[in-house]
């Protein structure tokens, strides 16, 4: 039981807490410190590929957007697992639960964006067909347009 995260959180969700728990790990992960409509953009950027894949799959999703939680380089070895418990991982647990289930008073921010970049890391060679949206703090939100079939 060394590392699982024992997760209680009332309220009703459409996702199981796990999911949830990932998606508060990569906000964290890369907004930490950086302004809250950071974090609230990347939480919206997750909501936003759930939408327009007609799908509820996160765990898919933060694979998409580039996240390994096993590598080297992944979330796990980021100081976030530590904030565990703390108040900030409960707000953004919250948040993430709410802003994922539609029920949140938060807006969409990124303009329906549904991929993020930080501003020091160069955008893909693979990106062809992206449309910068909006910025806050490092973190550039671009939307994706998916050719026409």
């Amino acid at each position: 039981m060394d590392n699982q995260i024992m997760l209680i959180y009332p309220g009703k969700s459409i996702y199981e807490q796990n999911e949830i728990a990932l998606t508060s790990l990569l906000t964290l992960f890369f907004a930490e410190n950086e302004p809250e409509e950071a974090k609230i953009g990347i939480i919206w950027c997750v909501r936003n590929r759930l939408i327009s894949q007609k799908k509820k799959d996160i765990i898919s999703n933060l694979v998409a957007l580039g996240i390994s939680v096993t590598s080297d380089n992944g979330l796990y070895n980021k100081s976030v697992l530590n904030l565990y418990g703390s108040e900030l991982w409960d707000k953004t647990f919250i948040l993430c639960r709410d802003i994922l289930n539609g029920t949140s008073q938060n807006k969409d921010i990124t303009n329906g964006s549904d991929i993020f970049f930080l501003t020091k890391e160069k955008l893909p060679h693979w990106i062809k067909d992206i449309f910068f949206k909006i910025q806050y703090g490092n973190v550039r939100f671009y939307k994706l347009e998916m050719p026409k079939k």
